[in-house]
């Protein structure tokens, strides 16, 4: 497929010849119209960072259809598969289905719809590209998804289950562009090993462009007790943090240049820059522990609640972060026999690049 974008913004795309003869009467020509009854993909791979996923796909009562308008010199495209079957290695198949209509004109495209609906999830997506010499692009996007219904695919596994409400519009150019939307999670079970959980409602405002990426107004209600709130934000985060690629020249090229002076290495782009704030609020230590102790240590019989600031900040890698807590201790509400009730205070900061935390005051009464 060779698509050429031309000066003006159109396209090479072909067109049906228009017949000359004054009798047609009919405006739009159907181009073709394709239905398969099932396709079937068996033994699929999918490598990502070298690490290799086997699915198997199986899809019925796919439907295409694609007619094109003289008089408005359009074409209208429909897709439609409504039963498609996905299943990862020897995890639990997923079923799902996917409608999509599409127009376009030699210098215009618009998705009028696109519908994916799986379980209790349901995505849609609307939008346009305008001028293809120099897009102008507005996208639209609402739906939820089951998290629970995700865990076939690669590195969701620690998500058991949860419905996130979502939506967001966007619009600029690949260049330039801003996306702003809200983000809910609904019923969170968040297992990243045997005997870990943590379940929660949150929900958060997005703004993304093409320097930054922030959410604002995070809001976390642990389902054990207590709540998070805070901010993130992150500056230049399309950035690599690999070095420029250094110009490598031939022996030959060497010689002869080899009184000029080397030209100047390129200027080097602002890392990536991130910062968190995390207020805590009346969190128990019993619903921290369950979230990131061995299972061992998730009931210790401290009666106490967690309240303070966590804050974070790095440059360049995450694994550069560096962050700092102060928090209070207080007895909380007991919740059964045998709690010692804990009060106090703890200072500390952590590395995350050196893998060391270091204790600055405790006390504990």
């Amino acid at each position: 497929i060779h698509i050429i974008v031309y000066p003006d913004g159109s396209t090479n795309q072909p067109a049906p010849k228009t017949p000359s003869s004054a009798r047609a009467t009919s405006v739009s020509n159907q181009l073709f119209n394709l239905a398969i009854d099932q396709a079937q993909l068996n033994d699929g791979i999918f490598i990502l960072n070298a690490r290799r996923f086997h699915f198997d796909l199986d899809a019925h009562s796919l439907h295409a259809n694609v007619t094109y308008n003289r008089q408005r010199k359009q074409y209208l495209g429909n897709f439609a598969a409504r039963d498609i079957r996905f299943q990862r290695s020897a995890a639990n198949p997923v079923t799902s289905r996917l409608y999509i209509q599409i127009d376009a004109t030699r210098n215009h495209l618009r998705l009028n719809h696109l519908t994916f609906l799986s379980g209790d999830s349901r995505f849609n997506l609307d939008g346009n590209i305008r001028n293809f010499a120099h897009p102008q692009l507005q996208i639209n996007a609402a739906g939820s998804m089951d998290l629970g219904c995700r865990e076939p695919l690669p590195g969701c596994r620690v998500i058991q289950s949860g419905v996130p409400p979502r939506e967001a519009k966007g619009r600029g150019t690949p260049a330039s562009y801003t996306l702003r939307g809200t983000a809910r999670l609904d019923n969170l079970l968040y297992q990243p090993q045997a005997g870990q959980s943590l379940s929660l409602n949150a929900q958060s405002q997005l703004l993304v462009t093409q320097e930054e990426f922030s959410a604002t107004g995070f809001h976390a209600q642990f389902t054990g007790g207590g709540s998070a709130s805070g901010n993130l934000h992150i500056l230049h985060w399309l950035r690599t943090t690999a070095p420029a690629p250094q110009p490598t020249h031939s022996r030959r090229w060497l010689f002869l240049h080899k009184k000029t002076a080397p030209p100047p290495a390129p200027k080097p782009e602002p890392p990536p820059i991130g910062a968190v704030h995390l207020q805590l609020t009346s969190l128990p230590l019993s619903t921290l522990l369950r979230a990131v102790a061995p299972p061992r240590f998730t009931d210790i019989r401290f009666n106490t609640v967690i309240t303070g600031p966590v804050d974070g900040h790095w440059t360049g890698s995450f694994r550069s972060l560096a962050s700092t807590t102060s928090l209070q201790l207080t007895p909380g509400a007991p919740s059964g026999p045998g709690e010692v009730p804990l009060s106090g205070a703890v200072a500390a900061s952590y590395s995350l690049a050196a893998g060391t935390a270091q204790l600055r005051t405790m006390q504990i009464h």
